[in-house]
């Protein structure tokens, strides 16, 4: 066997391994958002439902991450009670990074604390799976936010 065969069938023998594992991997960093439509309906019990439409753009801490630089766009349903002062927030985030594959994210916010998790993936996402938290770090009055997450993710 010539040294350039040797050296790909030893390559092969490592890497066939490892091929169907699992890479599991810890994500953090900071997601930026713009309200794009929002539409508020009062219910009769006081309560207000503001359903959002998001876009925005997510930021790794490691810029090697597979989910740097990826674009979002989310949608959201918002339950205020009539007091103002505690809501619920369920909505999930379509993502897209910048080789075109695709993964969608849930998240919701309320007594059980903001929390995220992976939905499904497309392309080299395809059987992601994945939880974490999150913070809004900042809101403005024109629909602006940005949040700090952490979690893990799980490539297939």
């Amino acid at each position: 066997m010539t040294p350039i065969l040797t050296r790909l069938a030893a390559t092969l023998i490592v890497a066939v391994p490892f091929a169907g594992h699992a890479a599991e991997m810890k994500i953090s960093g900071t997601g930026t958002y713009v309200t794009v439509d929002q539409d508020t309906v009062s219910l009769p019990d006081g309560r207000s439902i503001t359903h959002l439409r998001q876009k925005g753009l997510v930021l790794s801490d490691d810029p090697s991450s597979p989910i740097h630089l990826a674009v979002a766009d989310c949608f959201a349903t918002v339950v205020v009670a009539a007091d103002g002062k505690s809501y619920e927030l369920t909505g999930y985030c379509s993502d897209i990074d910048r080789d075109g594959d695709v993964w969608w994210v849930a998240f919701s916010d309320g007594a059980g604390g903001p929390h995220w998790s992976i939905l499904r993936g497309l392309g080299k996402y395809e059987g992601m799976t994945g939880s974490g938290t999150f913070r809004v770090d900042i809101e403005t009055p024109d629909g602006r936010a940005s949040e700090t997450y952490s979690g893990t993710i799980t490539l297939k």
